[in-house]
């Protein structure tokens, strides 16, 4: 992930939430494994946190290949898993890795939408 590329403006934005969602359940069942969300009415990235990291607790335990795969699609290295874990060795590690997911997906999501802006403007007369 870019450090350089600061998605924090989006943390709170309806829209950008909303596609992230749909990014995890398309990510998450591409790797054989199911999350729902029931909710659409997420404020921010942190409900989603709160979400997302009971269920990744259960795939780490018991789906340990499925796991490594999910991170592989969302294209989170371990290397940036071990760095968080690191500073943050006071949290659960289901919650650190939820947020970097999270993180990782609303980037792609983010990038997207820019490129299809500035395909659109490319292309107007």
């Amino acid at each position: 992930m870019g450090e350089h590329f600061h998605i924090e403006k989006y943390f709170n934005d309806h829209f950008f939430i909303n596609a992230t969602l749909l990014q995890l359940e398309k990510d998450f069942s591409e790797c054989g494994l199911q999350i729902e969300f029931q909710n659409r009415n997420y404020q921010g990235i942190d409900e989603l946190i709160q979400h997302i990291a009971p269920a990744l607790e259960n795939i780490m335990t018991k789906n340990f290949s499925s796991y490594l795969n999910l991170l592989y699609r969302i294209d989170l290295p371990e290397s940036r898993i071990r760095k968080e874990t690191g500073l943050r060795s006071n949290e659960p590690l289901n919650f650190i890795i939820a947020e970097l997911i999270i993180k990782r997906e609303l980037q792609k999501v983010v990038i997207k939408e820019m490129y299809i802006i500035s395909v659109y403007l490319l292309i107007l007369p």
